[in-house]
């Protein structure tokens, strides 16, 4: 988030911190996206091995 002014403006305001997204498909008729977005509380994905 620090890299890229855009987020380190944007997420903070809305209580976010983390995000990770997807782009499956983007074609001029047809865009196919998932995100996921984290709050500063809830911390970095981690896998259950690494706590």
């Amino acid at each position: 988030m620090e890299r890229d002014p855009f987020y380190a403006e944007f997420l903070p305001h809305m209580g976010l911190r983390y995000f990770t997204a997807a782009i499956f498909e983007h074609t001029p008729e047809k865009l196919a996206a998932v995100h996921v977005q984290r709050t500063r509380k809830q911390g970095h994905v981690a896998s259950e091995r690494s706590r």
